[in-house]
């Protein structure tokens, strides 16, 4: 007996079949066998991710051996075609990151701390390629994308332009009048930066200052204005610091 299968077979939706022939003859006796025919499974299936994209953000300066992210793919084969491991395809350049295969998943961590500026270039972003590949002898293999954002940590304090501001003002000025910068001609502002993102300076006068100086400084941006009536002759010169700071420093 020969049995021809009449359509494509598919280990992967029917593993098993179980049928029964009969045999007879011209005098009507007949007999019978059950037949078991099993599958024998072929690689011919991709991994495929549970996400085309994967985003992340990490703080910089976290340490070594972070978790970045979890990412995961499945295999509809069986047996070893659908043990998958997982790699990093691309993407790494700078060999920050590497990815461990654990119970299923692919865990990507930090091989070292990640700065947002290498070689004097800010990096805020790493669009990483993870490979998932499966146990086949002819091995098959699914990608994605994990997009890592390094967001910036507050560390770096905020700092003047220039170690000492200089300014000028009639002592005819009325309150509210601004000070004018000794050596542009602008009004004056006492201006500090800070060079980390999205970091709010405040520039502060000390408190025991505040009453006996005519000028008021606005916290935001540094201008000088006047706050009370000035008189040359009484005081001619008003030497005074501040000093500047942002969320953290």
């Amino acid at each position: 007996v020969i049995v021809v299968n009449r359509q494509q077979l598919d280990f992967d939706t029917v593993p098993l079949y179980n049928f029964t022939i009969l045999a007879s003859d011209s005098n009507e006796n007949a007999g019978s066998a059950t037949v078991e025919i099993t599958l024998t499974d072929i690689n011919d299936n991709d991994p495929v991710f549970d996400e085309l994209f994967y985003n992340a953000t990490i703080v910089e300066n976290s340490a070594r051996l972070t978790v970045v992210e979890v990412v995961r793919a499945t295999d509809a084969d069986s047996g070893s075609n659908r043990e998958l491991s997982y790699h990093i395809a691309g993407g790494n350049e700078d060999g920050f990151f590497d990815v461990r295969t654990l119970n299923g998943v692919g865990e990507v961590f930090l091989t070292q701390e990640v700065n947002r500026e290498i070689d004097g270039e800010v990096v805020p972003l790493y669009s990483l390629t993870i490979e998932a590949a499966d146990g086949g002898t002819f091995s098959r293999t699914g990608t994605t994308t994990l997009n890592v954002t390094i967001s910036d940590e507050n560390d770096h304090p905020p700092f003047f332009v220039t170690d000492t501001f200089s300014g000028v003002i009639s002592e005819s000025a009325n309150i509210g009048d601004s000070v004018t910068d000794a050596t542009t001609g602008l009004p004056l502002r006492l201006q500090a930066v800070d060079l980390d993102e999205d970091s709010t300076v405040t520039i502060i006068v000390p408190p025991f200052l505040l009453p006996t100086l005519p000028f008021s400084v606005n916290t935001s941006t540094g201008y000088v204005t006047v706050s009370q009536l000035l008189d040359h002759d009484t005081v001619s010169e008003y030497p005074f610091f501040v000093y500047a700071q942002d969320e953290r420093f």
